[in-house]
């Protein structure tokens, strides 16, 4: 899915079951990126997540509240080893934008037990 559907997703709907919705299609992307273009090595793997992230700012862009830092956050839960070798710094979310009521930011709601499945 591209950044605008996602960000059309989330306009039409802006709730945190929507938000959950749409991190854990990133995260499951992750590995389905990696199953389809057989990338077996470290910077292969590392290229499928730097495109993620810059569809995710892409996502963020055209959905005001939502934090650009997101995806480096689910990286930071899910794998928090590769943030350094990203060259990420610990990606600190910012705090909700009190102005903008009832916009959710995905630190605000993203938990990795509300990500993944039971």
């Amino acid at each position: 899915m591209k950044a605008k559907e996602y960000a059309k997703k989330y306009n039409d709907s802006p709730t945190n079951e929507t938000l959950v919705e749409i991190a854990n299609s990133f995260v499951k992307e992750i590995g389905e990126l990696i199953e389809s273009r057989h990338a077996k090595s470290n910077s292969a793997c590392m290229a499928i997540l730097k495109e993620l992230d810059q569809k995710w700012v892409a996502f963020s862009n055209l959905s005001p509240g939502i934090s650009r830092s997101g995806f480096r956050v689910l990286v930071q839960e899910f794998f928090p080893l590769l943030v350094p070798a990203m060259g990420w710094s610990n990606p600190t979310p910012r705090e909700p934008d009190s102005s903008k009521a009832g916009v959710l930011s995905l630190p605000d709601v993203v938990k990795v037990e509300n990500v993944l499945p039971a």
